[in-house]
């Protein structure tokens, strides 16, 4: 498996990797950081019908194989991606991240309604940044992914 990812570094096939429990190297991680960091769009998504779509789901994936799996990500790491966009800072390392560049969108990037995105959402809600967030958004207008959210995983 090793000689493979040396060879020809895939985050795809890494990722699977990492969900079968196969394989959790750090340098494996510092190689998908690198591949992150070289995403220039600071908008992963586009917006249809004021929904965010989001155009490569490789990243996205991953932070949902990381968050599934219970991943702490070392945060000596965090170097490897000050280079990238903000929302990959974000995801992450929430805990690390600077809140003054949140995008509130961001969070609709998964979806509070499937089972398969909770651990996105239950990781979030122990940020207070992230719970502020939501909150002034609700009482400026109702949205009901943000009501969504809010109610599940902040209350």
């Amino acid at each position: 498996m090793k000689g493979k990812l040396d060879e020809n570094f895939d985050v795809d096939f890494f990722r699977r990797l990492l969900r079968e429990d196969v394989l959790r190297d750090k340098n494996y991680f510092k190689k998908s950081f690198q591949v992150f960091s070289k995403h220039e769009n600071e908008r992963p998504y586009e917006l249809v019908n004021n929904v965010p779509k989001i155009q490569d789901d490789t990243f996205f994936n991953f932070v949902l194989t990381v968050y599934k799996k219970g991943i702490e990500l070392d945060t000596d790491l965090i170097k490897q991606i000050d280079s990238a966009p903000k929302y990959v800072r974000f995801f992450l390392f929430p805990k690390n991240f600077d809140y003054s560049h949140f995008n509130l969108t961001w969070l609709l990037l998964y979806d509070p309604s499937l089972e398969r995105d909770s651990v996105i959402y239950e990781r979030f809600g122990e940020i207070k940044e992230i719970r502020r967030a939501v909150t002034q958004e609700l009482k400026k207008r109702y949205h009901p992914k943000y009501a969504e959210i809010y109610t599940k995983y902040f209350m």
